[in-house]
């Protein structure tokens, strides 16, 4: 017989956590239509935006998960998830340890909502292509929602005394799960709701208190269950090993850098009610921004202008498909993009929106040239405010790169085969970042009069435990490569050069 206090799935304690989620980059959480846009916001009763507790912990599920590497205690964190009758990775079904809860804007004023507005972009030719419009309401970067989970420390009783995993082990894999979903959100590693491989969603998570209520524990006991709950600052905490944020970083590399704005930039937002400016830079949160949707085009096209110098025909080569592969792709039967007629591909890159920092804004009028005569059109007169720069403005980019292979036991740096395809994709962005780097590849808008070119002064890529870093000093350039991680990469890239067949 059981005894009562081994009694299998007894609550053994709690753990509360709270905090505040502030959004680095828009959100989008859609309610799927609307009357104002084709997406309209997710909204609660009192008409604000809200993030429903399933997305955010579905969102944090998916970052844990890998079918490669189960962790036996991945289903009891998470709970299980059976489709029709089909049995758990686990063997078990179990309830999930997380207990979710709503998020709601803090802000207290009346919510206006921000409009964006995509264009589907011709690959050949660069520009819109007609009748392809989709609109679309966000969240800003800067607003900020209360955020709350709880975690039920539960027992498991079993069969056979001598199973590897024991209650115990389960307790502290359930508490480590925790500890890692706070660095996670911490470290500002997160992406919710969609559009995430356009650069938004990114959040991070401020003011963490914690407190874990171990029920052997009188004190805990009784605070518990007369209400006392009291939370103290996450800092405090000594014990956070967060083994399994650890174990899931492997899944991605990612690539930041920061850059000068030589001259001016601007990515165009038409004025409608301004008498004084047709066009300004692109703002956010009365921000200007460069969006992640912008900069990803500008690569994507560029690794394919690459691809076009060294002679590899992207068709014949199958480098159209691995582009659309690597950055996402969506093909539609009709004009219109909905979602009836859409068949869309999820990249494995996503880039995120960028604050323009440093900079002024300042109006300059322009006037339109007749290409054919070289005078001046009539009546084509226009106002536009760029943002100028002069080496002072600075975009810092973001982009993370999603890996697909499969993992290694060998170590934890994942060394071997099975990264070929991350190293690879790594390869042919950063072709792209010297570009950059270098200032001759333009971003936003009249790279014919010189706006756009950036100039790069620091550069750092992740990849599970290795790093790389670029720095600009004066005229030279400063390496730093952690285990080999730029020469893996430059292997990679010559490696896929000879399978194009292309002569080094």
């Amino acid at each position: 017989m059981i005894k009562i206090d081994e009694k299998n799935g007894q609550v053994l304690g709690r753990i509360l956590v709270s905090g505040e989620l502030k959004l680095k980059t828009p959100l989008i959480i859609g309610s799927g239509g609307g009357g104002e846009t084709d997406n309209d916001l997710l909204r609660a009763k009192d008409g604000k935006p809200f993030i429903p507790g399933t997305s955010w912990a579905g969102a944090v599920r998916d970052y844990f998960y890998n079918e490669d590497d189960f962790n036996p205690w991945f289903e009891a964190f998470f709970g299980s998830e059976l489709d029709k009758g089909k049995k758990s990775e686990s063997g078990k079904e179990y309830q999930s340890a997380l207990i979710t809860s709503d998020l709601f804007l803090k802000d207290e004023s009346p919510y206006i909502p921000e409009y964006r507005t995509n264009v589907f972009i011709d690959g050949k030719t660069a520009t819109a292509e007609d009748g392809k419009l989709f609109d679309y309401e966000v969240i800003p970067a800067g607003k900020s929602f209360d955020f709350h989970f709880e975690l039920a420390l539960r027992q498991e009783i079993f069969n056979n005394s001598n199973e590897k995993n024991t209650n115990a082990e389960r307790l502290a894999a359930m508490i480590d799960y925790t500890h890692s979903l706070i660095k996670l959100l911490q470290q500002g590693q997160m992406l919710l709701g969609a559009k995430t491989n356009s650069g938004f969603g990114r959040v991070v998570l401020t003011n963490i208190l914690y407190r874990h209520f171990d029920f052997k524990n009188p004190e805990d006991r009784l605070d518990w269950f007369s209400g006392k709950r009291d939370l103290y600052a996450y800092e405090k905490v000594k014990d956070k090993p967060a083994e399994y944020f650890k174990k899931a970083k492997k899944s991605f590399m990612d690539i930041s850098g920061s850059f000068f704005v030589e001259d001016s930039v601007i990515v165009r937002e038409y004025l409608e009610n301004d008498p004084n400016v047709d066009y300004q830079n692109f703002r956010s949160n009365n921000k200007p921004v460069l969006p992640g949707t912008s900069l990803k085009g500008v690569i994507r096209q560029q690794a394919l202008k690459i691809f076009n110098t060294l002679g590899i025909d992207a068709g014949k080569k199958g480098l159209d498909h691995y582009l659309n592969q690597l950055f996402g792709w969506v093909e539609t039967d009709d004009k219109i993009i909905d979602a009836d007629s859409a068949k869309a591909l999820r990249g494995r890159v996503s880039i995120s929106e960028s604050i323009i920092e440093g900079g002024k804004e300042a109006n300059q009028t322009r006037i339109k040239i007749d290409y054919f005569t070289g005078g001046v059109l009539e009546h084509a007169l226009f106002s536009e405010k760029p943002i100028w720069s002069r080496g002072k403005a600075v975009i810092n980019l973001n982009l993370r790169i999603k890996n697909i292979a499969k993992k290694s036991n060998d170590d934890d740096t994942q060394s071997g085969k099975e990264n070929e395809e991350i190293l690879t994709d790594a390869a042919i962005i950063l072709q792209v970042m010297k570009d950059l780097w270098d200032g001759d590849l333009p971003v936003g808008g009249e790279a014919s009069i010189g706006r756009g070119r950036l100039k790069g002064n620091y550069l750092q890529i992740d990849f599970g435990e290795r790093r790389a870093i670029l720095a600009r000093d004066g005229d030279k350039l400063l390496i730093q490569d952690e285990k080999n991680l730029l020469e893996k990469i430059e292997n990679a890239w010559e490696k896929f050069l000879v399978s194009k067949e292309v002569a080094q």
